[in-house]
């Protein structure tokens, strides 16, 4: 879609090594095969608060239990992520408090969103909007903060979001994006409906506009 952007390679801060062309091929399945895992991580960053003066986490340490989700492709046929259990999500918001998402108590859509995306930063005046105009109430949105790096613009996420106003939670994903790995995120912003039950029941990728919202929230409330 022209409306997404694709998230950047994390850049890795191992020094370079001079190895053969097989080894390398091992390395990075090994590494392939780490990621695929997604049970946790240890990564975080933080910034400082310019009016306070206090440390902001902007990335958190996360951790999934359950399946992951299939890497999303938009307009490719069949959602293969529809119907399938959405996985437990648990990590801390800027605070450094715990914030989780746990799919199964209540119907709910995953807002993700990068500080850097210029799509997102279009979207989440909107999603402000939309919370304001007290439709959160009769379901619970959450947004995740990910694929967070201190060079690229509009840093920091914490800043960003507390500027346009998005009142919701927000869990601070980590460095690597494991909690948007899990979720199946290729591409910002990424929206991910679930049902009462804990199931998939839609997502989607690019700015939307609120009927296209509203709809996802009429799939995570009625299941279907």
């Amino acid at each position: 879609m022209s409306n997404t952007t694709t998230p950047p390679t994390p850049k890795s801060n191992k020094t370079p090594t001079l190895v053969a062309a097989a080894l390398m091929g091992v390395v990075v399945l090994f590494v392939v095969a780490i990621l695929l895992t997604r049970n946790s991580s240890t990564t975080t960053s933080g910034s400082t608060d310019a009016s306070t003066g206090e440390v902001v986490q902007e990335t958190s340490e996360i951790s999934v239990t359950g399946e992951v989700l299939p890497s999303f492709a938009d307009g490719e046929g069949a959602d293969p992520a529809l119907g399938l259990l959405a996985p437990a999500v648990v990590g801390q918001n800027f605070s450094g408090q715990s914030e989780s998402i746990v799919p199964g108590k209540r119907a709910m859509v995953l807002a993700f969103v990068a500080h850097w995306c210029p799509h997102c930063q279009r979207e989440v005046p909107k999603l402000a909007d939309w919370a304001r105009g007290g439709k959160r109430n009769s379901i619970d949105v959450r947004v995740i903060a990910t694929s967070t790096q201190k060079d690229l613009p509009n840093y920091p996420p914490s800043a960003w979001l507390a500027k346009e106003g998005l009142d919701a939670p927000t869990l601070a994903d980590d460095a690597g994006g494991t909690a948007a790995s899990a979720y199946g995120l290729t591409s910002f912003p990424f929206f991910v409906a679930i049902d009462a039950q804990g199931k998939v029941v839609a997502r989607a990728s690019g700015e939307l506009s609120e009927a296209q919202f509203d709809a996802l929230i009429a799939k995570a409330k009625s299941g279907t």
